[in-house]
């Protein structure tokens, strides 16, 4: 799928759809992926979805339920995985759906934190701050007094994504708000999700044979997003070979110090015989540890 093509609502619906019946098959199979975002879904040129990197997956464990924390990638991790909970559910994929549907309809990630402390405070702005009301018993989890502000926000999902997509419908918003619930007790679970209105009103999900048509698999990951990462990593290296050359001629300057120091020499006085030999062999030894 061409990153640069502007999806409409029905192709949206298309990816979302056959994205969460792939992840139900997993869940109902006790699969968590637990690290599923856009870079890790692929649109064949047929318009197909696949889901891919198995590689933090985990076979729910009926016996303990207990899990690393901190799976997922961190622009889609569920709160329950910030605030240091290690027994969760299969709903910490479904939080990670609710973030895929977000992005493509923004066209960026919605909780685009590069810390835990200021992603959770990205979603609690916009999901509203956790509490007893919202989320029972969240109090409880490890980091809940490390990463959960005082100040109270009120939940405005909603209201957020109206002042980014002013077209977007009460179908498509209700859906999108119960994929982010905090609480992942009250998160649609992929079969809900599924039965829920968003998919059987108009716009329906079109057919495969109506999506964008491209030569060659790719992400879904957007295009732009991949230029300012790009260009963001064109300038850290241009400041990391800065900053080595700026820190090579100081290690240079120290060891001349250190060896004018050990062989006991003014290096500009060279107006004897001894002076010149310890002079070619300082130049000797600076040239090896240059």
């Amino acid at each position: 799928m061409q990153r640069r093509v502007k999806h409409t609502a029905a192709e949206i619906k298309c990816i979302m759809k056959q994205l969460i019946e792939g992840v139900n098959y997993l869940h109902s199979q006790k699969i968590i992926h637990r690290d599923l975002k856009t870079a890790n879904i692929l649109v064949s040129n047929k318009g197909e979805v696949q889901i891919a990197d198995f590689g933090l997956a985990r076979r729910l464990n009926s016996m303990s339920g207990n899990y690393t924390p901190g799976m997922v990638t961190i622009w889609y991790r569920a709160p329950e995985l910030l605030l240091g909970a290690t027994k969760y559910t299969t709903q910490v994929d479904v939080w990670s759906i609710g973030c895929i549907m977000a992005e493509l309809i923004l066209g960026g990630p919605l909780f685009p934190g590069d810390k835990e402390f200021k992603q959770c405070d990205l979603i609690f702005k916009i999901c509203g701050t956790p509490d007893e009301r919202n989320w029972p018993n969240c109090k409880e989890l490890p980091h809940f007094s490390v990463f959960v502000p005082s100040q109270h926000h009120e939940r405005n999902l909603k209201n957020y994504m109206l002042s980014r997509r002013p077209g977007l419908d009460s179908k498509t918003l209700d859906f999108l708000d119960r994929l982010l619930a905090l609480d992942p007790e009250k998160r649609l679970t992929c079969q809900q999700a599924l039965e829920h209105d968003y998919f059987h009103s108009d716009p329906l999900p079109c057919d495969l044979k109506d999506m964008p048509r491209i030569q060659d698999e790719c992400h879904i990951t957007l295009i732009v997003n991949n230029k300012k990462k790009k260009e963001s990593e064109k300038r850290q290296t241009e400041e990391n070979k800065v900053l080595c050359k700026r820190n090579h001629n100081e290690i240079v300057e120290k060891k001349k110090f250190m060896m004018v120091n050990l062989l006991n020499l003014n290096p500009f006085h060279r107006s004897n015989p001894v002076s010149l030999i310890q002079v070619d062999i300082l130049d000797s030894l600076l040239f090896l540890l240059t």
